[in-house]
């Protein structure tokens, strides 16, 4: 977190990646409130038109995982996304950046069941909480073990570079935030 504060200081874009186990996920400060970026439209006669648009909300790693995990952040994920791995994995990555500043273990089960707009889905998770307890566990242990699945590191290094061109070009939008790939479930 300290990096992309320097990072933000100097408005460069930071971008911070890792692969854990069959997870990974990229997260991407681009160093300003509003990004200017040029994109190629076709007009009603066919025609490339090329136009300069702009793009607001990027924000530092620190604010977007203490924003996210905030008991007043309510999350609005439909009944299909809760159980989806990328996003209890998202909310788990958080969860250990946060721990890793405060040298506190956050039981990111026990959040979930507590945060604001996954509460109504209470049921939910009591059901198919040992495989969400099992599938949190297995991506804590690769993530503080290091471990690493080689096909997973390509895929989330290749979107990463692709990313990381549009920022250098200024052609097209870079996505900002933060990015999960799970290979378990793509």
């Amino acid at each position: 977190m300290l990096v992309n504060d320097i990072a933000r200081e100097a408005k460069l874009p930071f971008y911070c990646l890792n692969a854990s186990g069959l997870s990974a996920f990229f997260f991407v400060d681009l160093a300003t409130d509003s990004f200017e970026f040029q994109s190629t439209k076709k007009d009603a006669d066919g025609n490339e038109v090329r136009e300069m648009n702009s793009n607001k909300g990027s924000v530092t790693l620190r604010k977007y995982a203490e924003t996210l995990l905030s008991k007043e952040h309510t999350l609005n994920w439909k009944k299909r996304e809760i159980m989806k791995a990328s996003k209890l994995i998202m909310l788990a990555i958080t969860a250990l950046l946060l721990n890793e500043k405060s040298n506190a273990e956050t039981q990111i089960f026990d959040f979930i069941k507590t945060k604001p707009g996954l509460t109504q889905h209470q049921a939910l998770y009591t059901k198919q909480a040992p495989q969400v307890e099992s599938h949190l566990k297995q991506f804590q242990n690769c993530f503080k073990n290091q471990v690493e699945f080689n096909p997973s590191s390509g895929v989330i290094g290749s979107i990463t570079s692709q990313e990381i061109i549009k920022v250098i070009t200024k052609k097209d939008f870079p996505e900002h935030g933060f990015f999960v790939f799970d290979s378990d479930s793509q």
